[in-house]
């Protein structure tokens, strides 16, 4: 009988081991490139407010920019199961696990990513109702939109959280007053707050226009559902602003992951 000859190098065993779990993991997640959402942050003072989020998108929707909402903390897509009644409800859903899960930045854009494929998103923008700054996909992005209610112990709350943001990096922030009743009130109330951000924390504010009161308890928003014409201007101003100063992200990653 004839040996065949062992080509290998000593050190090839050694190599197949320390590569060996790339043939044997699962195939790598491609994402598909033709269509790609842009992903927006909405920092919310409660969980409650998350009702903001879903008027927003059903603007933008109504404006041929068809919009959806993404729940990743999973507080906020039940409060919009217990307070929403008179607008759709439903959203996409990312749910999120170990903060370290998400410390690589482009591992956490590609969950999403892989989210918006695997339940056939073809929104144009997804909105992404916040209430915890420590929720680490907020640490991926750097420009959001805060909508911030009345009163000076809703300014002084919004503002902590502007320092927090503003701690360690510079983001846009865009800020839409909430249930207010006019756009006078709403200007003086961003103002106080713009001036107060920028003074003390150099941090700019961008003002986004305002929603009324009566919002938020879902009167006049199921009519931007059904009247692709009868958007009300509040809304109409709120979007403009939101597309002008583009408080939105593309993002560009890899497109696999293993």
């Amino acid at each position: 009988m004839v040996e065949k000859n062992d080509r290998r190098t000593p050190g090839s065993k050694e190599r197949l081991a320390e590569i060996s779990h790339h043939f044997l993991s699962e195939p790598a997640v491609v994402v598909d490139t033709r269509h790609r959402p842009s992903f927006m942050p909405v920092l919310l003072d409660d969980v409650a407010d998350v009702w903001v989020a879903h008027c927003i998108a059903r603007a933008l929707t109504t404006r041929k920019r068809p919009s959806t909402v993404v729940y990743v903390e999973r507080e906020m897509q039940q409060a919009a199961l217990d307070t929403l009644a008179n607008i759709d409800r439903r959203g996409l859903v990312v749910p999120l696990t170990r903060r370290g899960d998400w410390n690589d930045h482009n591992a956490a854009q590609l969950r999403l990513l892989k989210s918006m494929g695997t339940q056939n998103s073809q929104h144009k923008f997804c909105l992404i109702p916040i209430s915890n700054l420590q929720t680490p996909v907020l640490d991926i992005f750097d420009r959001l939109l805060m909508p911030v209610a009345p009163g000076l112990a809703a300014l002084r709350s919004a503002y902590l959280r502007i320092k927090r943001l503003s701690s360690n990096a510079n983001p846009m922030i865009g800020v839409t007053i909430i249930a207010c009743d006019n756009q006078e009130d709403a200007r003086l109330y961003f103002d106080k707050l713009a001036v107060a951000a920028l003074r003390f924390l150099r941090q700019r504010l961008i003002y986004c226009g305002y929603i009324p009161r009566h919002f938020a308890q879902g009167a006049g928003v199921e009519p931007v559902v059904r009247i692709a014409e009868g958007i009300p201007s509040e809304l109409r101003d709120v979007t403009d602003h939101i597309l002008t100063n583009k408080l939105y992200v593309s993002l560009t990653t890899s497109d696999t992951q293993p």
